[in-house]
Order: C-alpha cells, then structure tokens, then sequence
C-alpha cells in the first residue's frame, strides 16, 4: 500500500524506482486512504478475511479503527515497534518461520520412524537403526537408539552361540538314539518342557547324558537370545512413547 497516489500494490509487483515522500502525509490522508483499502478489501472478499497489516502507526491506526468498525478481524504485525527497529523484528519473524517449518519437518519424520514399529521385533529394530542413527540427536532419542544398537550386537552374538550349541546338539543326535528318547526330545523349545515328566527325564538322562547336556546347554542358550529380544520389544516401545512427546 502506497499513499503515493493512492496505490494499491500487488504482492509481486516490483517498484522500481521505489517513491520516495519528502514529508510524511497528514492524518487525513492516511485516514482516507484506509477507507480505501478497507472498501477494496470488502468487495474482493466479502466475507470478511483476517487482516495482516505491515505498516507504521501512521497508517495501523486509523485502518484498525476502521477495520473494527466493519467487524473485520486484523493482526498487527510489530505493533509498537519503531519504523527503524522493524528491519530486526522481520527478521526474527522469518527466522521464527523457519523453526516452524523445521519443527513441522521434525516431526513428520518422527511420526515415518514410528511408522517402521509394527510389532517391535529385532528386524524392525535394525531397520530403526540403520535408518535414523544419525537423526537420533535431533529428535531426542539418541540414549534409546544407543541402547538398542548394543542390544542388537548382544543379541547377535547370543543367536550365533544357540546356533553353534544346536550344531554340536544335532551331530551328537545323528548317533543311534532310542525311538523313545526321540519322542521325548520332538518339541521341546524350553527349559520347562524337559521336566513335564521327570521320571522319563532322570530315566533317558541317565542313559544319555552327554547328550541331555548339550541339549540343555542349546536351550539355555536359546533363551537367553529370546531374552534379548524381549528387551529389544521393550526399548522399541520405549522409543515409541518418546517419539510421541
């Protein structure tokens, strides 16, 4: 808005050169100018917009009296700031802005990190890993990411030693074994099964024992793997809940 011949200027209509007043107008014609501008506000947008008004005091006055006369809502941008200050306060506006935007992007990102938690298994948690390691810092979980990327080490160690004590395990069960002890050993996947029946465990344990101990030490080992990956569930779950905050 120009009072130099009551202009009013597109937003990307360049001035060149810009006019240059050598006094400033009267409070008439500031006066009259804003009921100019308000008249053309209220017949492009008759339903009443919000008003962003970027302007001296000289000018902001009188277009608010008049903007609430005509039930028109307005914010004043640098409201009581001096005319040579207002330089530094659009500044700090844009930077202002930007850390929106930025936060929005943050968040949004955050929000594509949880997307990849379906049912905090140990695949999804070297996907989280490998994804967002470097991020972690910025979106405030770099103490969480750190844990899982140690547990993940932990538990691949713990599965290469199952692996390796199934191994010695099964070349000991390729000897000739009884149809019973068979039977006894088809299905069992934890410590609590060998003992469903103790009397039949003393009785084949006693007759088999090497290999009772290599069994038991593959199922010890393939506990403690799954217990790796009940606390890798659970830091998972942890990292959900502190990318929602």
């Amino acid at each position: 808005m120009s009072t130099q011949h009551d202009r009013l200027i597109g937003f990307r209509e360049t001035l060149a050169p810009y006019p240059v007043l050598e006094a400033l107008p009267g409070k008439a014609v500031f006066t009259a100018y804003a009921e100019r501008v308000v008249l053309d506000i209220m017949l492009q947008f008759p339903d009443k917009p919000l008003v962003e008004i970027h302007a001296g005091r000289a000018f902001s006055d009188p277009l608010r009296d008049i903007l609430e006369r005509e039930g028109i809502p307005y914010r004043i941008y640098g409201d009581g700031i001096s005319l040579g200050q207002k330089d530094r306060y659009y500044h700090d506006l844009m930077d202002e802005e930007r850390n929106f935007r930025r936060l929005k992007e943050v968040q949004r990102e955050k929000w594509s990190l949880l997307s990849l938690i379906e049912y905090r298994s140990v695949h999804e948690a070297k996907r989280v890993v490998e994804s967002f390691e470097k991020q972690a810092e910025l979106y405030g979980v770099e103490i969480i990411l750190g844990e899982l990327k140690d547990m993940l080490q932990k538990h691949y160690q713990r599965e290469k030693d199952a692996r390796q004590a199934r191994d010695e395990y099964e070349e000991m069960l390729t000897e000739d074994v009884s149809d019973e002890l068979e039977r006894f050993l088809r299905n069992k996947t934890k410590l609590a099964d060998m003992f469903s029946n103790i009397d039949l465990y003393e009785s084949l344990k006693s007759q088999y024992g090497k290999l009772f101990a290599k069994f038991t030490r593959f199922l010890l080992k393939k506990s403690y793997a799954e217990q790796i990956e009940n606390r890798i569930s659970e830091t998972l779950l942890r990292l959900q809940v502190s990318l929602l905050k």
